[in-house]
């Protein structure tokens, strides 16, 4: 798990993006750490064995710098977000947790689930990824795709 409060500078952010380069296990990156990987976004979307837990800004950046077509806004619905992260995870295989606007989602390869959350700041703290990162530790490989979505919303159920 990358969770951020790494410092903010070229040297870092070429230390993760070599370190995601060479790793073909999971990697759940999560706060400051999205925004010092975003300089390479194009090719960490791309790997499948990557986890972002991020906000919609956060979100916004990265499409931003793979110049993907749909428009990612603030104000979206949740109806709206959930259509985007579906269609983002079917053109990249990285796999996304977000919360925006009381609700807490979750996208891989097109399937997008949700569920109300109003506690934003167990997002922001590092707290979700966490969780996400310990139940996802326990999928062994051969049924890893489906089982990941799996043990990511049986990490929601304590919440």
């Amino acid at each position: 798990i990358l969770i951020g409060d790494s410092g903010a500078n070229a040297e870092t952010s070429a230390l993760f993006t070599k370190f995601i380069r060479e790793k073909t296990s999971l990697i759940t990156i999560t706060r400051d750490a999205v925004d010092l990987i975003s300089n390479s976004a194009e090719e960490i979307l791309t790997k499948p064995n990557i986890h972002l837990v991020l906000g919609i800004s956060q979100l916004q950046k990265l499409s931003r710098k793979v110049y993907y077509p749909r428009v990612i806004t603030l104000t979206a619905s949740p109806i709206q977000l959930a259509e985007t992260l579906h269609k983002f995870t079917l053109t990249y295989p990285a796999k996304i947790s977000l919360w925006h606007a009381g609700q807490l989602f979750f996208a891989t390869n097109g399937q997008v689930f949700s569920m109300d959350f109003d506690q934003p700041m167990r997002v922001w703290s590092g707290e979700i990824a966490v969780r996400e990162s310990v139940w996802t530790a326990w999928i062994s490989p051969e049924n890893f795709e489906r089982d990941f979505a799996k043990s990511v919303l049986s990490s929601w159920l304590e919440l």
